[in-house]
């Protein structure tokens, strides 16, 4: 997804935003975001539209529960100030 230039007033309003305001901004636009996908994702278990296998539900289970654990570590390390790991994107196998 590209982004659009930001204008000199947009620049200039976002210095003057606290981290928490900001904190508030992004993790509720970006949380909303997510639920939203994984609601979409609930939807490919309609059996009526979708051939899967155990294997899949399982690796797609896995793989939001794997994403979930590793941001629950971040914020908990975060508030411990431990350093922070990334994590690989998800790919079905023998997708």
């Amino acid at each position: 997804m590209a982004r659009t230039a930001k204008t000199p007033a947009q620049k200039a309003a976002n210095k003057a935003e606290s981290k928490r305001d900001k904190f508030v901004r992004l993790a509720t636009a970006r949380t909303n975001k997510a639920l939203k996908a994984i609601q979409q994702i609930g939807g490919l278990a309609n059996k009526n539209s979708y051939d899967f296998a155990t294997a899949d539900a399982t690796a797609v289970v896995d793989a939001l529960t794997g994403a979930m654990t590793n941001v629950q570590t971040k914020f908990d390390n975060a508030l411990s100030n431990k350093p922070v790991t990334a994590v690989e994107g998800f790919k079905l196998p023998g997708a």
